[in-house]
């Protein structure tokens, strides 16, 4: 092997990287009668073993930078500040369109999205994401599945201070996670993408909001929640909570919720962010299929010029949600990219 430093005189572009053998006909499809595919062009086959891809490239309308890994997060870093001036390949790549949409706007306090008694977290762990837009100044419900029937529950939820809680719960002994983010003020009538992954061998939840780790403090009441079954009949819920005799619920906009029943990481998370503009699932498996595949269900929560589907509709599974309430997509001020 030849161990001195040999470079490259000419031009590159369209990079990837796989951990199995590709086949001919892989070859074949991305060969494309010698006119190169973006990464949104990939098919699904194509990105089952993929590891990174990067374009490498710019062109009118193209977005993120030449050398962002598309499908993993192994960005390349441009040493001695190579300049895009090749030319001769074409590429084909189907533009990105970014939609104001229409948000669903919960009134605070008969209005919720309900799922039923589905996606039990069981022993293992679970993530939940959803945007959120809020000036109310008092408790509010993000996602939930809680109920009386069971102390074995968990709460995702933003208090008076704009202090957002992740709560979990599994068993009649009090085994118990309850933290919140020192940073206050996610009340702002801004919108927030909170991630919530229960980590429960961490023994503490981690909270990312808009594409950051946020600082928690909190504790355990009993015991250790590394084990035991999280599993309850409560109904999953968006905006609302079922304990007591009385509900609670969210006063302001809710929308694109994923639910997962692994640990989501923070790259997953900024995945989702996006950068302040949300994905819609097709463009989440587009983009990002690792992030995609660990999601047990993806709702829209909202509608756009073209959107597919209804508002309430499961992307990924058969878990629906109810519009409890009647509630209206009047909402606004969230993009959303959908190709």
């Amino acid at each position: 092997m030849n161990n001195g430093i040999v470079n490259w005189n000419g031009d590159q572009g369209f990079a990837g990287i796989w951990d199995e053998a590709l086949v001919e006909a892989d070859f074949a499809t991305m060969c494309n009668a010698g006119v190169a595919l973006c990464y949104d062009e990939l098919s699904a086959g194509l990105k089952t073993d993929l590891v990174s891809y990067w374009h490498l490239s710019n062109w009118s309308g193209s977005t993120g930078t030449e050398i962002e890994d598309r499908h993993g997060s192994n960005d390349a870093t441009n040493v001695n500040s190579i300049a895009f001036t090749g030319t001769g390949l074409n590429v084909e790549c189907t533009p990105v369109t970014t939609f104001a949409a229409n948000l669903s706007d919960l009134n605070g306090t008969s209005q919720s999205f309900t799922l039923g008694d589905v996606l039990d977290v069981g022993t293992g762990n679970v993530s939940n994401s959803i945007w959120f837009k809020t000036n109310a100044g008092a408790s509010q419900m993000l996602m939930t599945k809680i109920g009386n029937a069971t102390p074995a529950a968990w709460q995702l939820w933003i208090d008076a201070s704009g202090q957002v809680h992740f709560d979990f719960e599994i068993d009649a002994s009090n085994r118990y996670l309850s933290f919140e983010t020192t940073t206050t003020g996610f009340d702002d009538n801004a919108w927030h993408l909170v991630t919530a992954d229960s980590n429960r061998a961490g023994g503490e939840p981690i909270i990312m909001i808009d594409g950051a780790i946020e600082a928690v403090s909190g504790g355990t009441l009993t015991g250790s929640v590394s084990t035991g079954d999280n599993s309850n009949t409560a109904a999953l819920q968006f905006g609302r909570r079922d304990i007591g005799a009385s509900p609670v619920f969210f006063n302001g906009n809710l929308s694109f919720a994923a639910y997962s029943l692994e640990s989501l990481t923070l790259t997953d998370h900024q995945n989702m962010y996006n950068s302040g503009v949300s994905l819609c699932e097709s463009e989440l498996l587009s983009l990002h299929s690792s992030t995609h595949a660990k999601l047990a269900g993806f709702w829209d929560l909202a509608n756009w010029s073209g959107s597919p589907g209804t508002e309430i509709e499961d992307k990924i599974a058969a878990n629906d949600a109810t519009n409890t309430g009647t509630i209206l997509f009047t909402g606004s001020g969230l993009d959303v990219e959908c190709t």
